[in-house]
């Protein structure tokens, strides 16, 4: 099995090269950015991808036909419904002819609306993906049980989820014979394999175990991942004790992707994606930036999104910057949803 997995990675690695390094590139540029966001080379780098993502938005997107600006500050900030109430006026006219890429969001919480990627866009996420899961001890190849609610728009082919190692585990009804199914799935597979699930699926877990009083041995579970935010002390503590392995949150949405994460040594703070978004935290009443350890909105600019420009998008949850001994500027904690907060 184990041989199994590292020719998945070979096999994987193989295919971008043949295509060109694609996604290489970018884990590359990730890696080199995310080593040492702040230095001069970092800053460089990520100033030239913000002029040329405003430039290219600003000349080519209806929403922005009136801006003529490099300056971020210069762009209003918007949210998912002025978006998606006027999607055509957010898209570029260079990209209404090439092939996108259809993204579903908001599946969870009622009718699904679509936002579109260009090809650059989704072999960043892909790498992001390698490049976060990575730091927080998934191994490409290994089996990844992917707690979701499956269905047409989101489930791979039988053949994509095999080559990929990747089991669809549906948890639309997350009930207790389910969450058995799930344990004695896990118990048989001899893999090395990561979970990945929402945080409030997980803590169902917990409590399942907690009030079943299970005694089990799961083996080679390199780690558990969270999200798409936050997850609670008891959750990670349970979950960590019931399955001999680390559990790490993501911070994450539809819309954008992998936007911050906690990995081996972060501790509690989420490492931001620096590498791929230009992230602020704002006053919670008007667009200006908060101090530093103050709540602000986080309002994100996707930097490869060209088919779709997200400039400063509220993203309706709330954090703190705080910045480490080495000087890098984390989320201290993803306090909540905006309006969860406002209840």
């Amino acid at each position: 099995m184990v041989l199994g997995n590292v020719f998945r990675r070979i096999g994987f690695w193989s295919t971008d090269y043949i295509k060109g390094k694609q996604v290489r590139k970018h884990y590359q540029d990730i890696s080199s950015i995310m080593e040492n966001p702040f230095s001069s080379e970092s800053i460089k780098r990520r100033d030239h991808l913000l002029t040329r993502l405003l430039l290219h938005t600003a000349g080519t997107v209806p929403f922005y036909s009136q801006l003529n600006s490099t300056r971020l500050d210069n762009f209003p900030v918007v949210n998912k419904t002025m978006v998606l109430k006027d999607l055509d006026q957010f898209k570029s006219s260079k990209y209404l002819n090439r092939e996108l890429y259809k993204v579903t969001i908001g599946r969870s919480t009622g009718t699904p609306f679509y936002l579109y990627y260009n090809r650059n866009k989704r072999k960043r996420n892909t790498a992001d993906v390698l490049y976060f899961f990575g730091k927080a001890g998934y191994k490409l190849g290994d089996k990844l049980y992917d707690l979701e609610v499956w269905g047409e728009h989101n489930k791979k082919s039988k053949i994509k989820a095999w080559m990929q190692n990747v089991v669809h585990f549906d948890i639309s009804k997350i009930t207790d014979t389910r969450i058995n199914t799930l344990i004695q799935l896990l118990k048989k597979d001899k893999q090395y394999k990561t979970i990945l699930g929402f945080s409030s699926t997980l803590e169902s877990i917990g409590q399942y175990l907690d009030k079943t009083d299970q005694k089990f041995k799961v083996k080679n579970i390199r780690t558990i991942i969270a999200g798409p935010d936050c997850i609670n002390s008891y959750t990670k503590n349970t979950m960590s004790t019931y399955f001999n392995a680390p559990v790490f949150a993501k911070y994450s949405n539809e819309e954008l992707g992998i936007l911050a994460h906690q990995a081996v040594d972060s501790g509690e703070n989420f490492n931001i994606n620096w590498a791929s978004y230009f992230i602020e935290l704002l006053d919670l009443e008007k667009d200006e930036p908060v101090k530093q350890g103050e709540l602000g909105r986080i309002v994100v600019t996707d930097l490869f999104n060209y088919a779709i420009p997200i400039i400063r998008y509220d993203t309706g949850d709330i954090a703190r910057f705080s910045k480490t001994d080495d000087n890098l500027i984390h989320f201290e904690h993803i306090e909540s949803r905006m309006m969860d907060l406002m209840h």
